[in-house]
């Protein structure tokens, strides 16, 4: 983030900050409990779906869209594990665990290039993308507060 382009924000930082750390804590907390404690699980949950949505057909998605669409809505592109590891600095073979969990949960699938979430991913995580909607406009709001 560019400081000059954002002096007032960073200059109301002890306005901002504490408005800004509880939306992420309970977004946090939300991913942490989803996945039962563990937080690697909604990384590499997170690295697969932000790679998928990286598609021009994605940016007409709606969260409530998410609770039951066809597999093919969005055109998703795939990723793999090994750009999973390189970008999120988690091991690879735990990553390839985790990718395993995922698939048995139903949340990942793999395709012919690589891997991607699911329908039933999408649809049984629903109250965490709203959570994320909501985390955005708590930023939105608490940036304004500051400035």
């Amino acid at each position: 983030m560019d400081y000059k382009s954002n002096a007032d924000l960073y200059e109301s930082y002890g306005r901002v900050a504490p408005l800004a750390l509880r939306s992420v804590l309970r977004f946090v907390l939300a991913a942490r409990e989803q996945t039962g404690g563990d937080l690697d699980l909604w990384v590499v949950l997170s690295v697969i779906a932000s790679r998928n949505m990286e598609t021009p057909e994605f940016r007409s998605a709606t969260v409530e869209g998410l609770r039951a669409p066809p597999e093919s809505m969005f055109g998703l592109r795939p990723t793999n594990i090994r750009s999973i590891a390189a970008s999120t600095g988690i091991p690879k073979e735990t990553v390839r665990r985790k990718v395993l969990e995922l698939v048995k949960r139903g949340w990942v699938t793999r395709v012919e290039d690589g891997l991607v979430a699911t329908a039933k991913g999408a649809s049984d995580n629903v109250e965490l993308a709203k959570m994320l909607m909501d985390l955005v406009d708590d930023l939105r709001q608490s940036a304004r507060a500051g400035v």
